[in-house]
């Protein structure tokens, strides 16, 4: 049935207005964000196929490429609405609260570039105690296969939080987490300007999805 023959106390945007958006579910909200349906779904029955494709985890719709949108039946500005949803609820969850010690800022940068489908880099400044100054920094992001990084960068991040040490992380999409000679050469080119600098460069890891991650520490490659 087309939602326009819906009872008005039913339809979402309604439901929203009278009760609430706590009270809707999670395929009421997808509607209200889709708008409108396609010629097979009406826009409720559309937000529910996409519902059942994510197994109900709102994480992945960040994760969706435009291939497997048209497939689900999903229009390019929905989709494009969708992704922008799901990262202002990554930029509120990072902004509640700041971690503080630094293994629970690196489960912080892991959750969120680990299933990433593109690279991403990160410096986690850290005090004297080798705790957290703020929120890790995100100083570079790149394509599926790389990320460009300047070490003057990363420098200047770590020096700004006035840091004396820090650790950088960033992911591989492939799945793979042994670095590249480039991931070699720059973790190299860190270390020498941090020397220069007055700092010390910690580690640096490497994630990707279900696997453990690379340490340049714990393989004796930060001399």
């Amino acid at each position: 049935m087309r939602l326009a023959k819906w009872p008005l106390q039913l339809k979402p945007r309604e439901r929203m207005e009278r009760e609430g958006a706590h009270a809707l579910s999670d395929v009421e909200l997808i509607a209200i964000l889709l708008r409108v349906g396609n010629r097979e779904r009406n826009v409720v029955e559309l937000a529910h196929s996409l519902l059942v494709a994510i197994e109900g985890d709102w994480a992945q719709l960040g994760n969706l490429s435009s291939m497997e949108w048209k497939e689900l039946g999903v229009g390019r500005v929905q989709g494009i609405a969708l992704k922008a949803v799901h990262e202002i609820g990554m930029r509120m969850q990072r902004s509640t609260r700041i971690p503080l010690e630094l293994e629970e800022g690196i489960e912080w940068v892991r959750a969120r570039i680990a299933p990433l489908t593109h690279e991403a880099f990160f410096v986690l400044p850290l005090d004297a105690r080798d705790r957290l100054i703020g929120f890790p920094i995100e100083v570079s992001r790149g394509t599926r296969y790389q990320v460009l990084v300047e070490p003057r960068d990363v420098i200047a991040a770590v020096l700004k939080r006035g840091a004396k040490a820090f650790v950088v992380m960033h992911n591989h999409p492939s799945g793979e987490t042994e670095p590249s000679s480039q991931d070699i050469l720059l973790t190299k080119q860190i270390i020498e300007g941090a020397q220069w600098m007055g700092v010390e460069l910690k580690d640096h890891f490497i994630v990707a999805p279900n696997k453990k991650e690379f340490s340049f520490r714990e393989e004796d490659m930060l001399d």
